[in-house]
């Protein structure tokens, strides 16, 4: 009994010691993949573990227009850092317009096949304050060139995260 008891106990600290280290990490892919499905679900609770504390609507992004209520200038010009939450308020704002179910059918529509993910190899690589090590996510979502992009970056604790995202829905 006792030999179990601390075979047991021995199992329990290595996976203990393994998990903080990062035995069990998600890879970026599989991240992109979570988040990518949390957002065509509007899935807002999901997307709240997905997106960094501080993100930045890159220039040209849907949500950048006055409409949704997070940019009161409405300028789609330049870049905007913001709040997850107010990034989130912006996103439910434009779902409920749009209504859940056809912002649901619209993006569930978009295959795995249409995801992609590029490295940076360097510093301001594809967008100014992409980091190197960055990872830009990029799903084709129309017809032509039409795509929606985001900067995929590890935090601290080396989770993915939503940084930024150029979007035009």
């Amino acid at each position: 009994m006792k030999t179990e008891a601390g075979f047991l106990m021995a199992c329990a600290l290595t996976f203990g010691v393994a998990t903080a280290f990062g035995a069990s990490e998600e890879t970026y892919e599989a991240f992109g993949m979570r988040f990518w499905k949390a957002l065509s679900q509007a899935d807002f609770q999901a997307l709240e573990t997905c997106y960094a504390p501080e993100v930045t609507l890159l220039a040209g992004s849907e949500l950048l227009k006055k409409e949704w209520g997070i940019n009161p200038g409405g300028d789609r010009g330049k870049d905007l850092q913001l709040k997850r939450a107010d990034l989130l308020a912006g996103y439910k704002t434009m779902v409920a317009k749009i209504g859940i179910e056809k912002w649901k059918e619209a993006l569930s529509k978009i295959g795995k096949d249409k995801v992609s993910f590029a490295a940076a190899e360097k510093d301001d690589q594809f967008y100014k304050g992409v980091r190197k090590g960055d990872i830009r996510m990029k799903v084709a979502a129309g017809p032509g060139d039409d795509a929606l992009f985001f900067v995929l970056s590890q935090n601290a604790d080396k989770a993915w995260c939503v940084r930024m995202e150029r979007t035009d829905y």
